[in-house]
């Protein structure tokens, strides 16, 4: 016997064990309140082993379901009670090194073992989406170790991702998608496939902070369990919390107390390594419209699969999950064009390409026809009866009790009043439909469902707090999956770009008309001294026009795909990639549309002396200034709408402190522009070209009235700053977007 950590607890006996808190039992748990003091056996008879539960006050759960008789054991059981999780072991069988079978060792007899997804070069076949062909190598012998090989999804040892070759400890745990594997100390085990367990939680509370001090809970130690393969629906009013627990039961938010047990593995401390096997479908539809399914399946799938996931491979998943969900014929449609019923299972499609064992859905049949809610519960159903452990959260009840196989019903104050088949709730709360239990609830307090069904399954009246998750380090492999995601979403942002033809044509119009104007204004820069006056205009709305175009069009790219990027983030998306790759196609976009503004008033406006592909260099570096600063904007934005009131807030500073409509600014103003104000840097270069092109410029002194020679900073040196700012502005932008996926 042993926690689902990995601790050793002691050796079942030949006939009985006693589990419990007495000093009497074989197994003691003595500083665990909520273990009875004699709280199960396990009897053992002709190589048969049978738990029994004995509390009356504290249930014993097999599996993730609640023991009410007595059950059998079998090699990898999890038991659970109290504040404890134990994992039953029986004698490892001896194998040879190459078999695939989940519940032998497979490292025995060789001192290196390849392991990964290709059956024929690898030693150990491990058949699953999230496995690379070529996936990691056991090094025995003296200095066991395992390697990670390059790997998209990662190698993790006691739930830390590993970089490079790490070192084997006796007892320590890899895991490798949804396998896992044990070290004796001389070789790897792969003793248990992570779908025989389920999910446990226990005593959960989740506690928000209030705006004038203290807090409020929202969720109160809830308890559920949720067996392999079931479709459960979480149900009740509106607040009760139902929302709050699956994002807990799912790993997307945190408890203040209670813990979650996915795979006998403590979810807060092995988040990481079990996040590819959870996926979770948000209320809100979170896909990208101008894209067709097929595309944005391909994306997906690209993002999350291993990188050596051959196209034929990634279609046919893409056909699979599209064939679960009813979408094959729809393969071709822009996903705006989709129906509602269909965006959700659109959605669906997308979180279960990577196959995961967990799925979570929040209110997926919200704002949904009946024949579309009952459509969709059916496809719940089914993918439940693959063996895919299906949590949705629901108001509507007219489709529950003949689609799901358990119930989770919640009552205000984030309590829960009951948890089993649908069946047994129409006992429990003695109504004949299940639509009735709402009218029920309210006719109690809170504090009477609670005690109710405290006195059915057990109360954990002490929940243990919930303990720091491990944070697992960048490491080259990390740094690898980030280049090509950036690769993979440089890609995509391009399409999307290119897909939204009415965001193209207002682009263009705005181009035209920007440059139309501002050449005919200049078509004469007039006689005399009014020559670098005017010049030195046009270099300003010049310089303005290129941060701006640069920065209206990164504003919106990430507050606008915030959720998406957040979903994604979840699972394995690199922040850094995700920005870099906003960076890279809003510095092409906003190029492309500021080359069709200089054409124009190069084509209509005087004569400006000096190479026009200099010009482009220099204007072509206040866009990338202002995508930078776009991005920070997006970062911070809540919405789109505040994101472009953002906007004009950061070019008046660059239009007051250019030098040019204010020649002469204060000396702190006009000190602090040469750091932070790109439009002063911008007319300086240009003004440099000129004074290179021209061989000298001359103009009048506006307080001397004298003739003076007009002098400018270099040109390398202006373009070097405002490179220099961009690069801080993206950085910050980056730090700013993970600051805030982190919350």
């Amino acid at each position: 016997m042993e926690t689902a950590n990995g601790e050793y607890l002691g050796e079942v006996n030949a006939e009985t064990t006693l589990i419990g808190r007495s000093g009497v039992c074989d197994i003691v748990f003595p500083e665990d309140l909520s273990c009875s003091r004699h709280q199960a056996q396990i009897d053992c008879v002709d190589g048969k082993c049978v738990l029994i539960p004995l509390s009356e006050n504290t249930p014993v759960y097999l599996n993730g379901r609640e023991l009410l008789d007595r059950g059998e054991l079998d090699e990898g059981a999890s038991i659970a009670f109290g504040a404890q999780s134990i994992v039953f072991r029986t004698m490892y069988r001896e194998v040879q090194p190459g078999s695939s079978d989940p519940h032998v060792p497979s490292t025995a007899g060789k001192d290196q073992v390849v392991i990964g997804r290709d059956v024929e070069n690898v030693d150990l076949h491990l058949d699953h989406p999230t496995v690379s062909r070529r996936h990691a190598v056991f090094h025995g012998g003296d200095s066991p170790a395992i390697q990670d090989l390059g790997s998209t999804n990662g190698t993790y040892c006691n739930g830390r991702l590993v970089s490079g070759k790490h070192r084997l400890s006796f007892n320590d745990r890899v895991e490798i998608g949804p396998y896992l594997m044990r070290f004796d100390g001389e070789y790897l085990h792969l003793f248990e496939d992570r779908e025989h367990a389920g999910i446990l939680a226990s005593g959960l509370c989740v506690d928000v902070e209030q705006g004038s001090g203290g807090s409020v809970r929202i969720l109160d130690n809830a308890s559920v369990s949720i067996g392999v393969g079931e479709f459960v629906c979480i149900v009740g009013p509106s607040g009760s919390g139902k929302s709050t627990l699956m994002k807990v039961l799912s790993g997307r938010s945190r408890s203040s107390l209670g813990t979650v047990r996915i795979d006998n593995m403590d979810l807060a401390l092995n988040f990481e390594s079990l996040k590819h096997q959870i996926s979770f479908v948000p209320q809100h539809d979170l896909l990208h419209e101008d894209l067709t399914l097929a595309r944005g399946l391909s994306y997906t799938a690209r993002l999350r699969l291993p990188k050596d996931t051959t196209t034929e491979n990634i279609r046919h998943l893409i056909e699979s999950s599209a064939e679960v969900v009813g979408l094959s014929e729809r393969m071709d449609t822009r996903i705006a064009d989709l129906s509602g019923g269909q965006k959700k299972r659109a959605s669906l499609a997308s979180e279960t390409l990577s196959k995961p064992n967990y799925v979570f859905l929040d209110e997926v049949t919200s704002g949904l026809d009946e024949v579309t809610d009952r459509e969709i519960m059916s496809t719940l159903h089914t993918s439940a009866r693959s063996g895919t452990t299906i949590v949705c959260v629901t108001h509507t009840m007219a489709n529950v009790e003949e689609f799901c196989d358990r119930v989770v019903v919640m009552a205000e104050g984030g309590v829960v009043a009951f948890d089993g088949p649908p069946s047994r709730a129409l006992d429990f709360f003695g109504v004949g439909a299940l639509g009735q239990i709402y009218d029920c609830l309210k006719a109690r307090s809170v504090e009477y469902w609670r005690d109710r069904q405290s006195a059915n399954h057990g109360v954990f009246s002490d929940p243990p707090t919930l303990v720091e998750p491990k944070v697992s380090g960048i490491g080259l492999a990390k740094l690898g999956r980030g280049f090509r995601q950036y690769g993979i979403l440089t890609s995509r942002n391009l399409e999307i770009a290119l897909a939204d033809r009415r965001g193209l044509a207002m682009a263009a119009v705005q181009s035209v008309v920007i440059g139309f104007v501002v050449g005919h204004a200049f078509s004469d820069f007039g006689t005399g001294y009014e020559v670098p006056n005017s010049r030195a205009s046009l270099f300003l709305l010049l310089a303005l026009c290129s941060i701006w175009l640069g920065c209206n069009y990164a504003s919106q790219q990430i507050v606008g795909e915030f959720k998406i990027f957040q979903q994604e983030h979840d699972v394995n998306l690199s922040g850094i990639a995700f920005v870099l790759s906003k960076f890279t196609v809003g510095c092409a976009y906003a190029c492309a549309q500021f080359a069709v503004v200089y054409l124009l008033v190069h084509l209509l406006g005087d004569v400006v002396p000096g190479p026009i592909h200099l010009h482009l260099f220099v204007l072509f570096s206040g866009v990338i200034s202002g995508v930078s600063m776009g991005l920070i904007l997006s970062s911070v934005a809540e919405t789109n709408e505040q994101a472009n009131l953002l906007v004009p807030l950061t070019l008046v500073p660059q239009l007051v402190f250019s030098g040019i409509i204010v020649p002469n600014l204060p000396e702190v103003s006009a000190d602090l522009s040469q750091y932070i104000i790109g439009a002063y840097w911008l007319i300086e270069a240009l003004r440099d070209i000129v004074i290179h092109a021209s061989g000298s410029v001359q103009a009048l002194d506006a307080e001397t009235g004298k003739v003076v020679e007009v002098e400018a900073e270099a040109l390398s040196k202006a373009v070097v700053v405002v490179l220099l700012q961009a690069a801080v502005m993206l950085i910050l932008a980056v730090g700013f977007t993970l600051r805030r996926v982190s919350r």
